[in-house]
């Protein structure tokens, strides 16, 4: 076996941790990315949830909005990344065996097949990641928005992922914690303008107050 990064001044560790066997730390990882997409799906419904009760002053609107978003963005999230992870290994094996001189020790077919599955699987991980507000207000435009949103969002930051690890950041580093971050950053982005498109869709006449509590909404 080969290593392909050393830290040679690595942090203190916790004793627990650095006790941890190969197959342990396996499990971990194995874990952690089952339930990353998950939570990150649940805390985009629970904000975009309870966002329209929170701008109208509406307390119990707020809870039941982000309630069900970040119920819904959970339990979706967490059916879509297995799907998508099923959609996605069969790419990244074929682009794996595609070795070469070119990004990440691939050749250049094996980058383009690698970035296609990348982006065809955060593009159906990201499906239930807007659905939240249409089902807690029972708004069929909400619900097509959201998942429009949260599946161009997530094409969007697939596609992005590859070409930021690779190509700006450089692959000698152990992780692509950065990558992954501005993928959710677009996917968020993406859900968040497409809600946005629907209120403005759905208005058949501007009301601004300009006393009270509501004040400049």
């Amino acid at each position: 076996m080969f290593a392909k990064f050393l830290r040679f001044s690595p942090p203190p560790q916790i004793v627990s941790e650095a006790q941890m066997t190969l197959a342990q730390l396996t499990a971990r990882s194995g874990a952690a990315g089952l339930l990353i997409f998950p939570l990150v799906a649940a805390m985009i419904g629970l904000t975009i949830g309870a966002a329209d009760g929170a701008v109208c002053r509406l307390l119990r609107r707020a809870v039941l909005g982000g309630f069900v978003g970040f119920l819904c963005g959970f339990i979706g999230g967490f059916v879509c990344s297995i799907i998508a992870n099923i959609a996605y290994a069969p790419l990244n094996k074929l682009a794996m065996g595609q070795t070469g001189t070119g990004f990440g020790g691939l050749s250049t077919f094996g980058f383009v097949v690698q970035v296609t599955g990348r982006t065809l699987a955060w593009g159906l991980a990201g499906i239930a990641m807007g659905l939240g507000q249409g089902i807690a207000l029972r708004s069929k435009r909400l619900f097509l928005y959201g998942l429009l949103g949260g599946i161009v969002g997530g094409l969007l930051g697939g596609m992005l992922f590859d070409p930021i690890d690779f190509i700006l950041l450089g692959q000698d580093k152990p992780s692509s914690h950065f990558s992954r971050m501005i993928g959710f950053l677009v996917i968020g982005a993406s859900v968040g303008a497409m809600i946005g498109i629907v209120e403005l869709l759905a208005r058949d006449a501007w009301l601004r107050m300009i006393q009270g509590p509501l004040a400049g909404k």
